[in-house]
């Protein structure tokens, strides 16, 4: 009998060692693992970034945890979108919906199809023309560059200016350096909550990703482009091959994804040019330059 008593200590000590190995090898192993949460997070802020490839791993990473979260689906169709792959984004919207049921997904669905549709519409108006390549254009004010200057920066070399005014916009998440001349003088040019200037960066980064001026005291990309400008100036100065009886409302696209866009709207005429990630809008109205609005981290 003692000896069965032994022998029936002996199995339950093993069979508890095995149990407390077991649990190791199991907390072990999901130890370097993150969470659903943590990969959406990850994802989301990849998105932000512009860092599609690692978005769409991250987000891969979260549907393989949870093949019905909603969030995950949408930011990995948003993150082939931005590599232009739309097709591969609508094929994930559709797994998705299949899985979920989900009408934000659905919406999406229904918002990149309007969006194909819309292009398909246009795609006559769409011109290669590799010349895009070579025009004049950064995306650069005076010292400070768009996507890479920091608000500090912004804030030193402007603190000088008689008009100079920062601050937290926006329930306090946008930094801005700026100047709104209609606050001072009522009375001038300016409309009311007009910027004469305006720098600003999300506070989480401090990255500038927006600038607007109607102030010509700015020299602009790099080629001394100022407001003010006459139209054939301004087209001389970014040697664009385009006269300004040429400007029709075309969309001049090169190989690598440059594109130079020209509107007409109400008298103005509106030119864009973007190299997929940053873009430049110049407004033109009685031939001359009124505003320019430098905008970066856009889908195109």
């Amino acid at each position: 009998m003692k000896e069965l008593n032994k022998k029936g200590i002996i199995i339950a000590a093993v069979l508890v060692i095995a149990l407390i190995i077991a649990v190791l090898v199991f907390m072990f192993s999901q130890g370097g693992k993150k969470s659903l949460e943590e990969y959406l997070d990850l994802g989301s802020k990849y998105l932000q970034e512009q860092d599609y490839d690692n978005a769409i791993a991250a987000f891969t990473e979260a549907l393989k945890i949870d093949d019905m979260s909603v969030d995950a689906y949408l930011g990995l169709a948003d993150a082939y979108v931005g590599k232009g792959d739309v097709d591969k984004a609508i094929e994930i919207l559709e797994t998705g919906y299949e899985k979920t049921g989900d009408e934000r997904i659905q919406a999406r669905l229904d918002e990149l199809g309007d969006n194909i549709n819309s292009l398909s519409e246009t795609n006559s108006r769409i011109i290669d023309a590799d010349w895009v390549d070579s025009l004049q254009c950064a995306f650069v004010v005076d010292n400070i560059t768009l996507g890479e200057s920091n608000i500090t920066q912004a804030k030193d070399a402007y603190e000088g200016k008689n008009d100079y005014k920062s601050n937290l916009m926006n329930d306090d998440t946008c930094d801005t350096v700026y100047s709104m001349p209609y606050v001072d003088n009522p009375n001038s040019e300016y409309e009311d909550m007009a910027f004469g200037y305006l720098f600003s960066a999300p506070v989480e980064t401090g990255i500038i990703n927006h600038i607007k001026l109607t102030d010509s005291s700015f020299s602009c990309l790099m080629c001394d482009v100022r407001i003010g400008d006459t139209l054939e100036n301004f087209l001389s100065k970014i040697k664009c091959p385009l006269s300004e009886s040429e400007l029709n409302d075309y969309e001049y696209l090169s190989s690598t994804g440059n594109a130079f866009i020209i509107n007409h709207d109400s008298g103005k005429i509106i030119l864009e040019y973007s190299d997929g990630a940053k873009a430049i809008y110049c407004t033109f109205e009685n031939n001359k330059l009124k505003f320019l609005v430098f905008d970066y981290h856009l889908n195109y």
